[in-house]
Order: structure tokens, then sequence, then C-alpha cells
């Protein structure tokens, strides 16, 4: 666990401001008009005083050691007799001379000005809380680490909560795992101050163990007075996390977190249209053959709210006055399990005609139709055909692919059934496949011929010496079925690469 050394004490940082806003210029004086009397009566000592002035100026041009030119004034701008102040802060022109004493500069010097100050930016809430954010995951970093904590980033996202100004953040970058003391990605809660301040409120290590985060706001129930955050989150090459943390006003817990092989591991969605977000994740095994096969066995987990609480959506026997609920229930949870979606699916509409107005069965035929609806669409797709059909646990679209060829090449681990797909360079993992999808179909519904057939086959993929277990599956297909030509073609292939003797 990492030391929580600052939580609950108050941490300051000064948001930056600064006025940058000047005084205004006084406007020009304006003295009385000219023809006052005043004016006129001392007129003879303003002459003095020019004349006198003029004089002084000329002996300090002589005194110079300068060749000549214009005399800088203590403004910046060149002196002048011309030039009246106006109290403002507009440059005045120098003058323009009528004789450039020999040697001396054709040009005046270019008048100084003040520069003005650039205003300091104001940082973002997420910039203000990063370093103290980080500083909890950088207790007795080392200087070694330090060029790995300078590349950590941190999320955050304004609360909306009455008379408090509330944030939420979330540490985030691969620095993280370059940190002693077995650091991890944290989650904190601040309280931004009026005079620009922040406290840390409660901070939490995630269990989730993200690389990279990013953090939203679920909708909880309306009257709830919990805040819930889901922390998304990737890591490794592609894979994603997720973690649902509630806040109390106090301190924060982590609910719930999930892996998932895929980018986006969760999804928050309003599922039943009462404003309240759904928390819905990515159960899918992308890895039927490889990663980026195209070959996925799609699945999800829904948690929806149970008095102000998440809670996954329970896929079993579920209790109604009408007793054909708990058998329908409890007869699709089984379908389920043996990935046979079709059937699950339309169990439940039956479940849902007999008690339309229990919640429970309401959410278990939403979750299973979810599923169902995709690995439908997956069924038969050209990346694997036969594999997506049985993974669906449409045994009649399989059973097409495979009728119509001749045994030999039906049951060749090179044969038109894996070549050209991503199964032809894993025949026994998709023997794998089809023996296990077959066997758990057939435990629910031993009358399934065609379940039979595609075990058949799976089991010379996974293990092309085991003719006998083959036979023995087209046998109980042929059972139920004696009239389809395929079982019969078939066994009688098998039988004779048995020996062409039973028992």
């Amino acid at each position: 666990m990492l030391p929580l050394a600052h939580t609950g004490a108050r941490l300051t940082m000064e948001d930056p401001a600064m006025d940058i806003s000047r005084t205004q210029p006084t406007p020009p004086h304006r003295g009385p008009s000219p023809a006052s009397p005043g004016v006129i009566a001392r007129l003879p000592r303003r002459l003095a005083v020019l004349l006198g002035a003029a004089l002084l100026g000329l002996l300090l041009v002589a005194c110079d050691g300068s060749e000549g030119g214009p005399i800088p004034t203590a403004t910046g701008g060149t002196g002048s007799t011309g030039g009246a102040a106006t109290g403002t802060s507009t440059e005045v022109a120098p003058p323009t001379p009528t004789s450039t004493p020999s040697g001396s500069p054709t040009t005046s010097p270019t008048p100084a000005t003040t520069p003005t100050p650039a205003p300091t930016p104001t940082l973002t809430p997420s910039e203000s809380l990063r370093s103290l954010l980080l500083s909890v995951i950088s207790t007795g970093v080392t200087a070694a680490e330090q060029a790995a904590l300078d590349q950590m980033e941190v999320v955050a996202i304004e609360l909306q909560v009455a008379d408090r100004d509330l944030w939420a953040a979330v540490t985030s970058g691969p620095g993280v795992w370059e940190l002693g003391n077995g650091a991890r990605q944290v989650v904190a809660i601040y309280e931004r101050r009026t005079d620009g301040s922040w406290v840390e409120v409660a901070v939490l290590p995630l269990e989730s163990e993200p690389t990279r985060t990013d953090i939203e706001v679920v909708p909880a129930p309306a009257g709830s007075d919990l805040i819930w955050l889901a922390v998304h989150g990737n890591t490794g090459a592609h894979a994603g996390t997720f973690e649902l943390v509630r806040f109390d006003g106090v301190a924060l817990t982590s609910s719930l977190w999930w892996f998932s092989p895929s980018p986006g591991a969760a999804t928050i969605a309003d599922l039943d249209g009462d404003g309240a977000a759904e928390i819905v994740l990515d159960a899918t095994d992308p890895y039927v053959y490889c990663y980026a096969c195209g070959v996925r066995a799609w699945g999800e987990i829904i948690y929806r709210w149970v008095d102000g609480e998440p809670e996954a959506v329970n896929i079993g026997p579920i209790e109604s006055s009408d007793p054909r609920v708990r058998v329908l229930t409890e007869q699709a949870a089984r379908l389920v399990e043996a990935d046979l979606w079709r059937r699950a699916r339309s169990t439940m509409q039956l479940a849902l005609e007999a008690a339309p107005d229990v919640e429970a069965v309401w959410w278990m035929a939403l979750t299973i139709g979810r599923t169902a609806d995709a690995r439908l669409a997956d069924a038969g797709l050209e990346w694997q055909p036969l594999t997506t059909a049985v993974l669906a646990g449409e045994y009649t679209l399989a059973l097409d692919l495979m009728d119509g060829l001749p045994p030999a090449q039906m049951y060749a681990p090179d044969g038109p059934l894996l070549a050209g797909t991503v199964a032809e360079d894993w025949p026994e993992v998709m023997g794998e496949i089809l023996v296990d999808y077959a066997t758990r179909a057939l435990d629910v519904d031993s009358t399934m011929a065609e379940a039979y057939a595609v075990r058949s086959l799976g089991r010379i993929l996974a293990a092309p010496d085991d003719w006998e277990g083959a036979r023995l599956d087209m046998d109980a297909a042929l059972a139920i079925e004696p009239g389809n030509p395929f079982y019969q073609q078939a066994d009688a292939f098998l039988l004779t690469l048995y020996g062409g003797t039973r028992g």
C-alpha cells in the first residue's frame, strides 16, 4: 500500500493571479483661454523664462563632448522646445533639425519604451493539482526516478456539489511503474477554497493498476447522496482496466474493478432510461485463436442499481408468484452455460411474458439478449465460419458447413473447413473448441444430432488418432437421425479407418 502522508492534511497552493491592469492616463490639463486677462499679464515673465531656457540649452550643447544631436529626456524621448507635457504615456516625436553639424548623426536615437510585463498564465485545475497529487506517490523518490515522475500527468474533473468546489483527480502515465515502494496510480478528491488554495479531502490507490487513466462521473440513481466515479484505464499493449469508486463526502472506497484483454474494459450507459447509468463490463474473449484474428466470444456483465448500490445482474433462477418463471429462468441460465444463445434468448422472452413486471426478469432478459445478439451476428464470419457458428450455439449452421463435403475432406486438418481461415495454423485449437462447446451443449440437450457431428470433427482435429471417439459421436448422431445421408457416410468412413469393425 502507498503511504498516504497527505490524507486529511491541508495542502495549499496559491493560484497565480497577477493584476495586469494599468492606471488610466491622466487627461491633458486645459488652462484658461488665451483671451483671459490673467494670461496676458503674465506673458512678459513667461517670455523671459523661455529665452533663459533656450540660452541654457545652447550652453549645454557647446559643453557636451559629442558632436551634436538631440539630448535624450528623462522619459526616453528626445528633448524638444516644442513639446508640451500632457500627463499621458504618449511619446513625443523629436523635432526635425534645420541643419546638422558636420560629423553628427543623421538620425535621432530610437525612443526607449518601458516593456509591459507578460501576464502569468492561470493554471488549470489539473495543472494546479498535479504537484499535490503526485506528492502522494513520490514519497522517497530518488533522483533517478525523478525523470519518470516528471512525465506523469493528472486528469481532473469538477464535481457538481452544492456549496462546495470539489474536484476529482487521478494520476496517469507509465512513469508510475518506475517509482519505488510499490507505487500505483491514485485517485483523490480536492476542495478549492475561496482564496484559491486546495485541500486534500480523500485519496485512494487504484486496485485495477492502470497505466494511463481517464475519469468520469457515473450518474447515480435519484436521491443518492453518493458520488460515483468511473476510472477507465489501459495497461500493456492493448488491455483495458476499469474501477468504480464511491465518494461519500469524506472517504473514497473502491466498489469493483475489472480487467479486459481489449481497450474499453467497461461502458457507462443508461440501459433502462431512468437517468441512472449502468456499468457494462466487457467480458469478451478476443483470444479464441489470436488477438487480431477476428474471432471473438462476446460476453458482458451488467451492473444495475439496487437500493442505491451497483449489483451484478443475476443469470439464474428467479422466484415469482408464477411458478413458470422460476422454471424458465433456470432453463435459460443452463442454456447460457451451454452457449446456446438463440434458445436462451427465446426462453427469456417466455419468462418476460409470464412476469412482465418483475424487474429481475427484465434485467436477465436484457443481459442474455445483448450477448445473444452479438454472438449470432458473428456466426458464420469468414474468419472462421464453423467456429463462430459454434460459439453462438448455431449447430444447424455448423452442420450445413460440414454437410456436402466428402468425409475425407471434412475431417482433414488442411481441408476446406480450415484452409484460408484463421484456424489454418491452429487445427488442434479449433478441435478443442469444438469438443468443449459441443460437450456442454449435449449436457443440456442430448438429442442434438448436429452437436454430436461437430464433436466428432473436433475430436479428430484435436487428436488425429482419436478415430474411435470420433466414430462413437457419429454413431450417436446417426442413432438420432438414422436416415441422414451425411451421418451415414461419415460413420462408414470412420468405421473403415478403424478397421471396419465395431466394438
